[in-house]
């Protein structure tokens, strides 16, 4: 994007297939970050192949997230985004909390990345409604007084939301979350009284079964009756304070993606954090919370 290049052929395809799937009638919500998938560093190029990130520009290379190039390289991906997809809201900086907590030396070059994107986007479309995301334990320590300023000056906030993977947000340093259904009923009353910016659920989700995560020596505890009452107090939230959005993430178990990736170690935990967090099964067998969510759909 420092020259304007194109796409890639490979995402430039992806971006049409996932286009022609979203129905007409649909708003669309799209997220991009500049961020790795660490959430700390920036992100390698996008490569001429899929799965395959490019290096870095040598212009880059080292460069804060306020370096003008890179605001300028991100600023024009986003509106070769916004030219595909038309959605309603976008997200700049994924889980972006993450970068204040892990890495508070970068959060300002971050903010003055983020500032000048927002009010670019802002000029050139102002239908848009533009926020970052951040996840809602790490909000509830000290970072959310760090990130309130960006927080107050966007058009909404996304939220990353699962209350079972607690103790992977202890091991990064947010505040520990409470047993079940305090685990998320408390969380959730904290974030009204946080912020009067419109508020949307960017990802969440609750496993059904118990995961163990050898490489990082932490189990994940998961239960269907847990789930269905997670979704539902979820549900009840998000009626209560207005939200924007809600997005479950994953609708279906991909067990038999994880079998199909022959992952290991570090890559094998990472894909199974979610790995049970489907409302239907790997067999597309319901679970005890699909009802509630087809539920709330529905009106």
């Amino acid at each position: 994007m420092l020259e304007g290049e194109k796409l890639p052929e490979w995402l430039a395809d992806e971006f049409a297939a996932i286009k022609a799937r979203i129905p007409p009638a649909h708003f669309t919500y799209v997220s991009t970050t500049p961020t790795a998938q660490n959430r700390i560093n920036v992100a390698p190029q996008c490569g001429a192949t899929e799965g395959e990130p490019g290096p870095l520009p040598a212009a880059l290379k080292g460069a804060a997230f306020d370096n003008p190039q890179l605001v300028g390289a991100y600023l024009e991906y986003n509106r070769r985004v916004l030219e595909v997809f038309e959605p309603r809201y976008l997200v700049v900086g994924i889980e972006i909390s993450e970068l204040a907590l892990q890495a508070p030396a970068k959060w300002p070059a971050f903010e003055r990345l983020y500032t000048t994107v927002y009010q670019e986007l802002d000029q050139s479309h102002p239908d848009l409604s533009v926020g970052p995301e951040m996840v809602l334990q790490t909000l509830m320590g000290p970072i959310g007084t760090t990130v309130r300023p960006l927080v107050e000056q966007s058009d909404f906030l996304g939220i990353s939301f699962y209350p079972y993977a607690s103790p992977i947000g202890e091991a990064m340093g947010a505040p520990a979350l409470p047993d079940p259904p305090a685990q998320w009923q408390e969380p959730l009353d904290w974030l009204r009284d946080y912020t009067d910016t419109p508020i949307a659920i960017a990802e969440t989700g609750y496993i059904t079964r118990d995961v163990d995560l050898p490489t990082i020596g932490i189990r994940l505890q998961g239960d269907a009756s847990r789930q269905r009452q997670f979704l539902t107090d979820l549900v009840a939230a998000a009626r209560r304070d207005d939200y924007l959005f809600v997005v479950w993430f994953v609708p279906v178990d991909y067990t038999a993606l994880v079998d199909k990736t022959g992952a290991t170690g570090e890559a094998l935990d990472l894909l199974r954090i979610w790995q049970y967090a489907g409302l239907l099964d790997a067999e597309l067998q319901s679970k005890p919370a699909w009802p509630i969510w087809t539920a709330a759909a529905a009106k």
